[in-house]
């Protein structure tokens, strides 16, 4: 049952993270269509999403959809979708090289820029000496690179390749952060670098949720485990981190804007950022520890519970176990024992002669087995038939019973056979109680018929075997019968 809940746990995760995944692909590429739009129909778009001036370039949105379409492939099994991904993230790489490459040579190829838009817009800038008016940033160009290729590691399943692509797109994400810090708190060496295209905050969200949606991408292995786990440290890194992130950055920008509009001097911003920052960070360190507390507490339960059906089941199983030992015994005993007579059977008359032969060559005590043969019984089936004849060797058992001492053992041999051993009883002792048994037998009052036995008794020398033992047994019991029957003989 565990493990069938863990199976049910991961695949809610697994579907949670599709979700959130496809949510990316929204978030990056609505805007991107939008931009493209914009730039395509000179810039009416452009201009309702980025107000501050600062947009999003053409090749920026562009290279934002193929991104978009390479992560919806891995949602898919289809079997080009890694060839098509491959291509895609190529396709990024190769962007973002050239753009680098302009940058870094001074060599301006206007085809690469203006590839996707040829319009009056862009031609008006160039004419007003914006250059570089249509061209994506420096560092949009670095960070296509890095998602690119982090796309095409992702698409191999090896662990260490996994972890390797989760790694390089860690700068992206930072270096987003920061142009997105530098925009709120007005550190314009933070987004723009001379006089290189600045980094527009839409690309830097869209880098973030990129990078993020990738980092995912197989996050059930490598290092993005602790991220996507089960575990209390997993839930705590998934909802802390980010939260601490939005929490800080909003600090500084409420104290940058209170001391901008004039509400407070410098020794007043410092003081308030320490007391929000540790304000909140107590908040912050609260609620992880009630969630802990409250996930620690289901735990404990649950401990407990499985504690008590431990303790329940080792009950459970050590009542089984009584039954099934009582069980055994009676089976044993079942299968030791005759069912007509209840009498012990030939199975156990040949297990207790051989213990007790052992025991009695062995310490030189005497040993005594007396064979009993109900007389002329196949002719008493024949007259009254064998329901009767099974009633007269049940009663011929209980006589038996009765005449044995508790150390005896009488068994039913076989047929209208029956067998006493008599352990520690010398041939003297044992005759007086075969003459006893043989007057019980004629004396009772049996119903269709008078019934008589025959008695032959054998005693243990040194010498003998058990098999011996029983041979000499029933050889006297030959002579009883010989000798006309209803008689005990012995043999020394």
């Amino acid at each position: 049952m565990v493990k069938l809940s863990n199976q049910h746990n991961n695949s809610h995760y697994i579907d949670e993270r599709v979700f959130l995944l496809k949510i990316a692909v929204v978030l990056i590429c609505l805007p991107a269509m939008l931009v493209l739009y914009g730039w395509l129909f000179e810039g009416y778009l452009l201009a309702w999403l980025f107000p501050s001036g600062i947009s999003m370039k053409a090749n920026s949105a562009f290279c934002f959809i193929l991104a978009s379409i390479a992560l919806v492939l891995f949602l898919t099994r289809h079997p080009t979708a890694t060839l098509v991904q491959r291509i895609l993230s190529l396709l990024l790489i190769l962007t973002g090289l050239m753009t680098s490459y302009q940058y870094l040579t001074g060599i301006n190829l206007p085809y690469i820029d203006s590839v996707l838009v040829q319009n009056q817009l862009v031609e008006n800038n160039i004419a007003n000496g914006q250059l570089y008016f249509n061209r994506m940033s420096p560092l949009s160009g670095i960070n296509f690179i890095l998602n690119g290729l982090s796309i095409f590691l992702l698409t191999f399943r090896n662990y260490h390749i996994l972890n390797l692509a989760r790694i390089i797109i860690i700068p992206v994400i930072l270096t987003a952060i920061m142009v997105l810090i530098g925009y709120a708190y007005g550190v314009r060496e933070l987004y723009r670098f001379g006089f290189y295209v600045p980094l527009s905050p839409l690309s830097a969200i869209a880098f973030i949720e990129l990078s993020v949606a990738l980092m995912f991408i197989h996050a059930e292995r490598g290092f993005m485990r602790l991220f996507v786990g089960q575990t209390l440290g997993s839930k705590m890194v998934r909802w802390l981190l980010p939260t601490l992130i939005l929490v800080f950055i909003t600090i500084g920008w409420l104290c940058r804007q209170g001391n901008l509009m004039g509400w407070y001097n410098n020794q007043f911003e410092v003081s308030m950022l320490i007391f929000l920052t540790l304000f909140l960070s107590g908040c912050l360190i609260i609620w992880q520890a009630r969630a802990q507390h409250g996930q620690e507490l289901l735990r404990q339960r649950a401990q407990h519970a499985l504690e008590l059906n431990n303790i329940n089941l080792e009950k459970k199983v050590e009542r089984r176990t009584q039954e099934l030992k009582k069980l055994m015994e009676d089976l044993e005993a079942l299968s030791l024992t005759d069912s007509l007579t209840g009498l012990a059977n030939r199975r156990a008359f040949e297990q207790r002669l051989k213990m007790e032969w052992q025991r009695a060559t062995r310490y030189e005590h005497p040993l005594t087995v007396m064979l009993i043969d109900v007389d002329h019984f196949k002719r008493f089936n024949d007259d009254f038939g064998h329901q009767t004849g099974d009633h007269v060797l049940a009663q011929v058992g209980a006589i038996l019973q009765q005449a044995v001492r508790t150390t005896d053992l009488a068994c039913r041999y076989g047929g209208e056979e029956f067998v006493i051993i008599l352990p520690d009883t010398p041939l003297d002792d044992a005759l007086p109680i075969a003459h006893r048994i043989r007057e019980h037998v004629a004396d009772y009052r049996w119903e269709a018929r008078q019934v008589t036995v025959s008695v032959g008794v054998a005693q243990l020398n040194q010498q003998k075997t058990p098999n011996q033992l029983v041979s000499d047994a029933d050889q006297a019991l030959y002579q009883a019968k010989a000798a006309g029957r209803n008689q005990v003989i012995h043999l020394a």
